[in-house]
């Protein structure tokens, strides 16, 4: 069942992830061919995923999978699972793509520029996590959560701002970094601790869909 429920995840957003690749192709042929560093393809082309990905949400209640989802015996978790797994592997393309982008017009990429792309994907995949909680909540009992998510998140970055911290992806003659994690000088416990508050994130945002007013209850 949840491999059948992978395939209309991706079958439902065919145009969606088409369009995607076109431009990304269009980027990475433009960009590379004036020879413009990593970090701008990566701007422009997390910019684009994060469109596509937004575009899907939107339009999920208007895809056939809605139907599919109600009318056959699928669980919460399947459910969420299966549409975790689309977003993972769309953005591990997305990955694959800027170390291809590297290796081919960077003469600096080595193993530790592509430890940075790596960090910076899961950045990027905490902030979809991020977001994905905030929806969410939207369908939570009571709806009030959702507004103190909200107002803490924008609070949290109230602060980061009012004393120049840095948040996001940023370049320089050291590389490519994603704050705050970069702040520890350590690639290598970068990653980890990125994938640790990415599945920490994960479990919040499946015991909040899964409580949810969801018509899969």
């Amino acid at each position: 069942m949840l491999n059948s429920l992978i395939r209309t995840e991706f079958d439902a957003n065919k145009l969606l992830v088409l369009i995607w690749l076109v431009l990304n192709c269009v980027f990475f042929l433009l960009l590379g061919s004036n020879e413009e560093p990593i970090y701008i393809y990566m701007g422009i082309s997390i910019v684009n995923f994060w469109i596509m990905i937004t575009v899907c949400a939107l339009i999920a209640g208007h895809e056939k999978r809605v139907r599919l989802y109600a009318e056959l015996p699928v669980t919460t978790r399947q459910s969420f699972v299966a549409g975790w797994v689309f977003v993972l592997m769309w953005m591990a393309m997305q990955i694959l793509a800027w170390m291809l982008y590297g290796a081919i017009f960077d003469e600096e990429f080595d193993a530790r520029r592509a430890g940075q792309v790596l960090n910076f994907g899961l950045g990027s995949i905490t902030f979809i996590v991020v977001i994905s909680i905030g929806i969410d909540l939207g369908a939570f009992k009571p709806r009030y959560w959702q507004w103190i998510y909200v107002l803490v998140m924008a609070a949290l970055l109230a602060v980061a701002i009012l004393n120049d911290f840095s948040v996001g992806l940023l370049a320089s003659e050291n590389g490519i970094h994603f704050y705050p994690l970069t702040i520890l000088n350590n690639l290598r416990l970068e990653i980890q601790l990125s994938l640790v508050v990415i599945g920490v994130l994960l479990i919040a945002n499946y015991l909040i869909f899964r409580n949810s007013d969801s018509y899969l209850h």
